[in-house]
């Protein structure tokens, strides 16, 4: 027989896909690998939680309490610290100096002094570091003892303070909230209540320098004005002596002489006048508008606050009430009604008469007033020439400036004094700008480690070691798990998957069925149509007449003897006139895998003790014929490499159909190198999910560099129940009643 050449992969079925290189993100098999990979996912989830219920009982407990302090901004117009001296309103840059300041190595300082925590162990101790932890095991190993002078132990209980402390601004408010960590509840509200106590202290005792710096700076400026005041009162003094300008009189103002006193006596005076002339000529000009247009007088000021005429007023309106009374009963020439009516209009002149009295005062009033202002216009103008004639001119300009400046330094003296006098009151009451709002509470359950954190923390990080775990096991495994990994890798078509069989699979009438007899037992099963799928694909023409398959596999225990068996079996089923060899002679299996005893075979034949007939023998009623390994001792390594094995394929050739060839895995011994010269297909057997890809690659690639005819792979002892999870469709036909 002739050496075939190694036939295209289209030849045997459908070709493999290319290898995907678009580098887009596989969801659906990401989702296969978690579904795969969920038992150690649920195993790091069950340790990281159970990893996080003991760091509850390592880790130790941490107790938070936590007081608030509330900014207060200040008033605006008060003086020294409170005011115009450090008067800012609070904003968000002042609130970060006030946690900068809760933080502070100063008031830490304060703190431990205050509650003695250089004294406190847990504090003022200095603890091992690790390197001392691990030198502290070595017999020989010293450590020199930390220096525990008192400025060390403060200085070692000011960081251990530092680290506890944590301080936050609740939200846009002006409210700080300090936060104190401690290994104790009593511990934690302790040092939260000294530490806010220690801001407050620190607010007064700054104020209070702030004060007591404002105080001193008023009363040297104070000092300074007094003096300056004394100087100008001096000057203006000098100026009157020299010119012989005498001041005023009692009452009158210190920059005034006796002349400039006249002006202005006059002058207000004639002011007030002015205001006497426009108010009594108002009146006057009202009046005469009303009798101008024939009005009642009776609305003016002065005609209704009077007295007398409200009276008689009164009295008229009492003898009109009697006229009109009386006029319902009598006649108009009654006596009475002429009395009444006498007495009347007697009233009314009498009203009529006041009424023009009080006019005619208004006219005096406003006549009055002019002359009085035209007198004192006189009298003004009188007085001025007298001062503009005098010689001192020149003396009052200069005392007139000098009293200016008198006045100018005496008023800054009294805001001086008066501020003076605030900030010696605030002396006395110190109001900080801060005050407690929420007092520190004792805690009642630590705020470290938190349970369900803890909890959640484990189980998040074994959620995500397992979630690694399932997606670099696969590849750290690299076994053949899909079809499509297989394709990619191997550049084969995969023929056919055959399922796992179980002993429960296999068992039938209380015993385990060998697979000859399981595939006439169960001839609808999954692994006969598996087989059936296999025929189909391997369905071609044989150089000789006869189609030759080796199978084989890249290591010992995937399945190849019970897959060449199987097909076999399943092509004699159909009718086809089938030989099975066992070639694979230090391991042979296929006359266990059919029974019977142990009779001439392969090695006979090619050793020249039998011939092919003598060492074929027949499977019940099938057209199937088998040749065992053979007897007769250890095979020679150049078995193979003869004319012997082609020469029993082509005699077989003339009686069968096909020939299948059982042959050792490549990468154990190179006979399958050999005889893959002499076959038209070889398959190659592969266990899912138990070989590694590495043994694959290189087991093809030794038959491709033997030129083999690789037809593909098939997929053995496929678990269906999983093969899902990777992808691979399961086709179950337990709907049609198959078993």
């Amino acid at each position: 027989m002739k050496l075939i050449e190694p036939p295209m992969a289209h030849d045997f079925g459908e070709p493999p896909a290319p290898p995907d290189e678009s580098g887009q993100f596989d969801t659906a098999r990401m989702l296969r690998t978690v579904q795969h990979g969920m038992p150690i996912i649920v195993a790091a989830l069950v340790c990281g939680v159970a990893l996080g219920g003991a760091a509850l009982r390592v880790l130790p407990a941490r107790y938070t309490s936590a007081a608030q302090i509330l900014i207060d901004p200040k008033r605006p117009g008060a003086y020294g610290a409170d005011g115009e001296f450090t008067n800012t309103f609070v904003d968000a840059s002042k609130v970060a100096d006030v946690e900068v300041i809760l933080a502070s190595t100063g008031l830490l300082r304060r703190v431990v002094a205050a509650e003695h925590l250089a004294d406190d162990p847990r504090f003022g101790d200095a603890p091992p570091s690790l390197t001392q932890k691990w030198l502290s095991i070595l017999p020989i190993a010293h450590t020199p003892p930390a220096p525990n002078t008192r400025e060390d132990r403060e200085a070692r209980a000011i960081a251990t303070l530092g680290r506890m402390i944590r301080t936050q601004r609740i939200g846009v408010t002006y409210v700080i909230e300090v936060d104190v960590t401690a290994p104790t509840a009593p511990l934690a509200q302790r040092i939260a209540r000294a530490v806010a106590d220690a801001y407050l202290a620190d607010q007064r005792a700054s104020k209070l320098v702030a004060v007591d710096h404002d105080a001193e700076w008023l009363k040297t400026r104070l000092d300074q004005q007094h003096t300056a005041l004394v100087q100008s009162e001096a000057v203006v003094e000098a100026i009157r002596q020299k010119y012989g300008l005498l001041s005023a009189d009692q009452g009158s103002g210190p920059d005034t002489t006796v002349d400039r006193q006249s002006v202005t006596a006059i002058n207000e005076e004639l002011i007030r006048a002015q205001g006497d002339v426009a108010d009594s000529g108002a009146r006057y000009r009202q009046a005469q508008d009303i009798l101008a247009h024939g009005g009642d007088l009776g609305g003016l000021t002065d005609v209704a606050t009077s007295k007398l005429i409200e009276d008689l007023r009164k009295e008229k309106g009492e003898a009109d009430s009697r006229m009109a009374d009386m006029s319902l009963r009598y006649a108009a020439n009654y006596p009475g009604m002429r009395e009444a009516q006498a007495s009347r209009d007697a009233l009314g002149r009498q009203l009529s008469a006041e009424i023009g009295r009080v006019v005619e005062s208004l006219r005096n009033n406003y006549e009055t007033a002019l002359a009085h202002a035209a007198a004192l216009k006189q009298q003004l103008a009188a007085v001025t020439r007298d001062l503009n004639a005098t010689a001192n001119a020149e003396g009052r300009e200069k005392l007139s400036e000098a009293q200016r400046v008198v006045v100018t330094n005496n008023n800054a003296y009294e805001t001086t004094k008066k501020a003076l006098d605030d900030v010696e009151q605030q002396q006395s009451r110190q109001e900080v700008e801060a005050r407690i709002i929420s007092d520190p509470e004792l805690s009642d359950a630590p705020s470290f480690p938190k349970p369900p954190l803890c909890l959640a923390a484990g189980g998040a990080l074994g959620l995500m070691i397992g979630v690694g775990l399932a997606f670099l096991f696969p590849y750290h495994r690299n076994r053949v798990v899909d079809v499509a990994s297989a394709e990619r890798a191997s550049s084969l078509t995969v023929l056919a998957m055959t399922p796992f069989l179980s002993p429960t699979d296999l068992q039938s009438g209380g015993r385990i069925l060998p697979i000859p007899e399981y595939l006439a037992v169960k001839p609808f099963s999954r692994f006969a149509e598996s087989l059936r799928l296999l025929r189909l694909r391997l369905r071609a023409p044989g150089a000789n007449g006869a189609q030759v398959i080796q199978v084989t596999s890249a290591v010992p225990g995937e399945g190849k003897s019970t897959l060449a068996a199987g097909l076999a079996i399943s092509a004699a089923s159909a009718g086809i006139r089938t030989v099975i060899l066992d070639l694979d002679l230090h391991n042979p299996s296929v006359g266990k895998l059919f029974g019977g005893e142990p009779s001439q075979g392969v090695v006979n034949v090619l050793q020249g003790t039998a011939t092919a007939g003598t060492a074929l023998r027949s499977h019940g009623n099938l057209p199937l014929r088998i040749i065992d390994a053979g007897l007769g001792g250890r095979p020679r390594p150049d078995m193979f490499e003869g004319a012997q094995l082609r020469e029993l394929i082509r005699e077989l050739s003339k009686i069968c159909d096909l020939i299948v060839l059982d042959t050792p895995p490549v990468l154990a011994i190179s006979d399958p190198l050999f005889i893959s010269g002499l076959v038209d297909s070889t398959i190659m057997v592969v266990a899912w999910q138990a070989t590694p890809q590495r043994s694959v690659d290189d087991a093809l690639a030794a038959l491709r560099s033997a030129r083999a005819p690789l037809a593909g792979l098939v997929l053995n002892k496929v678990k269906l129940a999983r093969a899902g999870k990777y992808g691979i469709r399961s086709y179950a036909y337990e709907g049609y009643g198959v078993s």
